[in-house]
């Protein structure tokens, strides 16, 4: 079976005028939905980079939708369509990412890992090295040491 695809395109095709009257409100929906979506991931990018809630240690899916103002079931299925993963780890990523950052500045030298994992808002280093290998395939003390092998 063939699906038809919302586009800008079939406007044109007489065939659709004429059995789909309501056929430009669907793309039109369709298109709303789109920028909603990106506006929620502007959002959420927002959270993450200014308000830095990936900080914050016992963040639920709960805390993030409140401050969004908006449903967590509908906000779950958002970052897993958006983002192409769940929350825990859209949430590990932002935060193994940042970690990433901390261990390359300047003053990252006498930095501690495990201080590094707790400011990003990792429990404990187990997790925080975990998360750190599924996202870069390497431990964040190899990281480090490559770093420091190339200066």
């Amino acid at each position: 079976m063939r699906y038809f695809e919302l586009r800008d395109v079939n406007l044109k095709d007489p065939f659709m005028n004429e059995f789909f009257p309501r056929y430009k409100d669907l793309l039109f929906i369709k298109i709303r939905e789109k920028a909603t979506a990106n506006s929620l991931k502007d959002k959420l990018n927002n959270l993450m980079n200014e308000k830095q809630m990936y900080k914050n240690s016992s963040l639920t899916l709960d805390n993030i939708s409140r401050e969004l103002a908006t449903n967590r079931t509908y906000l779950s299925k958002e970052i897993n369509s958006l983002f192409k993963m769940g929350f825990r780890d859209y949430i590990n990523k932002s935060r193994v990412e940042k970690a990433k950052e901390l261990m390359s500045g300047a003053n990252s030298e006498g930095i501690n890992l495990l201080v590094i994992s707790e400011k990003v808002g990792f429990r404990n280093y187990g997790t925080f090295n975990t998360a750190f290998k599924k996202e870069f395939g390497i431990t964040p003390w190899e990281w480090k040491r490559k770093g420091r092998l190339k200066n």
